[in-house]
């Protein structure tokens, strides 16, 4: 602390005369009236400073539990940190993936479960405190526990785990072997290549040639050669293969073949003038039996692509069983049959029983029943402990079946990119924060519900609950939730319980083709929405209505300038990019002198007064940027990919994150899904694959499918809303930054334990909801741009270029109408319309929450006029606090009663949001 009241936090401490630089404090047992009572001289050190100003220079170090700020990652909170976040990703999990939520209960603007296992410890830290006297966590500790609540939630719903799994398991499982040399090895789950190097003409006895094999110096990649063997065979009688022999065993007994388990066989290849009847294949040989199994039996030539552009080509099967009943060693051969030439390099074998066992899932039997199989039999098993309480037991439970070694290159591949990113935005948030919370005092709307269940900073702290729970209007409010919300389902299982969906089809009253489908959306009504949305401005409601409209009307365009027939037309997801890039550098531009400012300050001798209270100082802020985009490039030069490409789509994920933080912090946003839906086809307008190479775009296109779809960019405001009230919550400032790491890592690490344990334990085919484990849909725009870039390029066309298309109109158009409003806000207070109309008027998130929004506007509209801000405050606000948690315990009701008919073997099971 640095003025006179940090001294009042000493009471049985005081200072004594130390030396002019000595940096310490000691312990007396005085009073601190009594230093209050003491004179001027008494107060000053030798050379005539007194206390305050060696405390503002930092020459006096005052403990963190002495300054006036509040632990709030302690030792309870973090237990009930880990709890809840287990807590909460079961509940995710079930409600979501096994009982087949339609309206995903996570990807809400406060998500469902977090706020549910959050009320769970309030009332159970409020009971105790009535109970025992004693108060098991204090509100900084709460507040912990919320936090890193709401930035798990988006990670272990669709920001990551619901969609992550389906989309990298996508290619290799359909067989996509066409690009699959474009999609890294260390991006996906499976065993180690059991054939590396063994084409290496070195290594002694690694293979078996037969027939006519040369080893010849290739190129097997655009300036890469190696010697490589080649098959020639000159008649159609020629049988030339080279072959693998793999050990069942290694020299330690321990099992390098899976017996039973699936693998992946491919190699590149390259086969030139084959005659009609020749063929190439792969051919597995048992031990030494004679008889084989050909899993690839291939005539296609040889042919120059974007991605093999030495006419080299991937050929391989997916899920290849291991014979069970292997002894000694199993033999992969290689061939040629016919006359023509083969060149191969490049094999691969590994198991992909890690992925197939999500899939599948993986059995489990008891520890009795195993001992009585044989070795072969018991590969790939799941032994369950006759002694739960024990290492073994401990161990079954905590890995979950996971097979933890060939998940760890995928684990450390992608949580190394979201961490990265997270860091940047938390950087961001501690650079940015005064700006919009102090200078700009923006109202965090979407912090309002939890910020009131958890207490309001300056509440009293005795109390077992906050002030909220005690007012009559709240407890309305909940009623009135509580009561729609179970009507509602209650009409699901008895249609003769009376209700109406408030839904309106307006196609049906416009129906005119004049207007180009512009009416062909659903005006609809949904309660937890309208509770949320009831805390934004209302130039926000209105603007988001406004907007999407705007957007519709571009279909009336197309239908009288039959733009339409264009495809992709009205280009929704390149508007959405252009839209986040121009606002981002109007905010930019006009906070550039506070931004430069901050810069100064971090690298000054000023920075740690001029950051002081903030999670970390200026100087922490900048050099943690500056190390996250090192750390792209570094990830980048992992994979082997296009640094430039990484970057770049690095840094406009930074700027997705940082407008989306400033949209929440400011705005509010009543849902999920209001990113750019393809973050990927930014860089497709830079240049593409033939910019950046397949595997860049590839890896960005991945990094989309779960990243800038669905609720992942609610977390950099989650970050800025536990920056700024953490320091409302006077919580010690390190401890804000480790709830965020608990948080981030709770999402990555606990939500995908969850996940990846209930798949292995049913598999994946067997459960209803297959949205999470089938992703393949996502790959076509890439197979599009593949296709392109080899028609291009390879068949000599060129990439000239075709001028402006249609396309980047959107882009254009979209960017400048963003900056034109953004820049009329800013220089006229009057105006009401707000940027977040034009930003997020093509988002997929307006299409079932306008009705909501300009209902919500209706309602705090009128309210307003009647009653006056007071009233909007005082009752508005609390009654649909209550509605909101009316609505969270429906859903938890009606979660708990799917459970009980589903164990009924009912399947018909409601499942919508109130």
């Amino acid at each position: 602390m640095r003025n006179r009241e940090t001294l009042q936090h000493l009471f049985t401490r005081t200072l004594v005369e130390i030396p002019a630089q000595c940096t310490c404090i000691v312990r007396l047992p005085c009073n601190f009236d009594h230093f209050q009572r003491a004179s001027a001289k008494q107060r000053l050190w030798p050379n005539g400073e007194s206390v305050e100003e060696r405390i503002k220079k930092g020459l006096v170090h005052v403990p963190e539990k002495l300054s006036g700020y509040i632990p709030g990652i302690t030792v309870r909170s973090l237990g009930a940190i880990l709890l809840s976040m287990l807590l909460m990703g079961m509940y995710v999990q079930y409600a979501e993936i096994i009982q087949v939520s339609r309206g995903a209960i996570g990807e809400q603007a406060i998500p469902v479960p977090a706020i549910t296992v959050f009320l769970l410890v309030l009332l159970v830290a409020a009971l105790l405190q009535v109970a025992v006297k004693y108060q098991i966590l204090n509100r900084q500790e709460r507040f912990c526990v919320l936090i890193s609540l709401l930035i798990a939630a988006p990670m272990m719903t669709q920001g990551m785990w619901h969609r992550f799994v389906g989309i990298i398991a996508a290619s290799p499982r359909e067989g996509n072997f066409h690009y699959m040399d474009a999609f890294n090895d260390k991006l996906w789950p499976h065993g180690p290549n059991l054939l590396h190097d063994r084409l290496d003409p070195d290594a002694p006895a690694s293979i078996e040639a037969v027939g006519n094999v040369e080893w010849r110096e290739i190129e097997y990649a655009a300036g890469e050669s190696a010697m490589r063997p080649v098959l020639v065979n000159e008649n159609s009688e020629e049988l030339s293969y080279i072959g693998f022999t793999l050990d069942l065993h290694d020299e330690e007994g321990n099992f390098l073949l899976q017996p039973g388990q699936p693998y992946l066989v491919s190699f590149l290849g390259k086969p030139t003038d084959l005659q009609s009847e020749s063929y190439y294949f792969i051919r597995l040989y048992e031990d030494d039996k004679e008889d084989y199994s050909e899993v690839v039996n291939s005539r296609e030539q040889t042919k120059k692509t974007f991605l093999h552009q030495t006419g080299f080509l991937r050929v391989g099967r997916y899920n290849v069983v291991v014979p069970p009943t292997i002894r000694k060693s199993l033999e992969i051969r290689i061939g040629l049959q016919g006359a023509g030439t083969l060149a191969v390099t490049d094999p691969k074998f590994f198991s992909v029983a890690a992925l197939e066992g999500v899939y599948k899932g993986r059995r489990i039997i008891g520890q009795a029943a195993f001992d009585q199989l044989s070795p072969n039999q018991q590969v790939g098993l799941i032994v369950k402990p006759n002694n739960m309480f024990s290492l073994a037991g401990l161990k079954f439970l905590i890995t979950g079946y996971i097979p933890v070694r060939d998940w760890w290159n995928t684990a450390v591949a992608w949580s190394v990119p979201i961490c990265l990113l997270l860091a940047a935005m938390l950087a961001i948030g501690v650079i940015m924060r005064r700006q919009w919370a102090e200078n700009e005092r923006y109202p965090f709307p979407l912090f309002q519900i939890p910020y009131s269940l958890n207490g309001e900073a300056d509440e009293a702290e005795d109390k077992p609950l906050p002030s909220i729970w005690k007012m009559r209007i709240m407890w309305i409010g909940f009623g009135v939730g509580l009561c729609y919300a179970l009507l509602k389902g209650w009409h699901y299982y008895n249609p003769e319980v009376p209700f109406k969906e408030p839904t309106v089809a307006l196609s049906q009253y416009i129906d005119s083709p004049w207007w180009g489908g512009m009416w062909n959306v659903t005006f609809g009504l949904s309660l937890l929405l309208i509770s949320i949305a009831i805390f934004f401005e209302l130039n926000v409601l209105l603007s988001l209505v406004v907007g999407f409209f705007l957007y519709r009307s571009l279909f009336i365009l197309g239908n009288f300038f039959n733009w339409k027939v264009i495809s992709g037309y009205p280009f929704r997801y390149e508007q959405s990019i252009g839209a986040y890039l121009a606002y981002a550098a109007v905010v930019l531009f006009f906070t550039r002198k506070y931004i430069f400012r901050i810069f100064r300050y971090a690298f000054s001798k000023r920075n740690k007064e001029a950051s002081a209270g903030e999670a970390f100082s200026y100087r922490t802020a900048f050099i943690v940027l500056a190390v996250a985009f090192l750390g792209a490039i570094l990830w980048a030069l992992w994979l082997n990919v296009s640094v430039i490409a990484i970057v770049v789509y690095f840094a406009f994920l930074v700027t997705i994150g940082f407008v989306a933080a400033k949209l929440k912090s400011e705005c509010g946003l009543p849902v999920g899904y209001f990113t750019p839906y393809n973050a990927m086809l930014f860089i497709g307008l830079l240049g593409g694959m033939t910019a950046f190479g397949p595997g860049a775009v590839l890896v960005c296109l991945i990094a989309s499918g779960f990243l800038t779809v669905s609720v992942f960019f609610f977390i950099p405001g989650t970050q800025v809303e536990l920056l700024e009230f953490g320091r409302r919550y006077k919580l010690v400032p390190r401890h804000l930054i480790y709830t965020c790491i608990l948080g981030i890592a709770g999402g990555l690490f606990i939500g995908g334990w969850v996940f990846l344990s209930n798949s292995y334990a049913i598999g994946g085919d067997n459960i209803k909801y297959q949205w999470s484990y089938s992703q393949g849909w996502f790959f076509r725009s890439y197979m599009t741009q593949l296709a392109d870039a080899t028609s291009q390029v390879m068949q000599d066309k060129g990439a000239a270029s075709q001028g402006i298309l249609p396309v980047h109109w959107a882009y254009i158009g979209a960017g400048v109408l963003t900056v034109i409003v953004a820049t009329l806000r800013q220089l006229f207070a009057g105006f009401w319309f707000h940027p977040i109309g034009i930003i997020l008027g093509s988002a997929h998130m307006l299409e079932w929450a306008w009705g909501s929004v300009l209902f919500a506007c209706g309602i705090r509209w009128t309210v307003l006029k009647l009653g006056g801000a007071a009233t909007v405050k005082n009752k508005l606000f609390p009654f649909f606090i209550g509605v909101f948690l009316g609505c969270i315990v429906s859903i938890l009701i009606f979660v708990i009663y799917g459970a009980y008919l589903q164990d009924l073997g009912i399947v018909r099971i409601y499942s919508e949001l109130p």
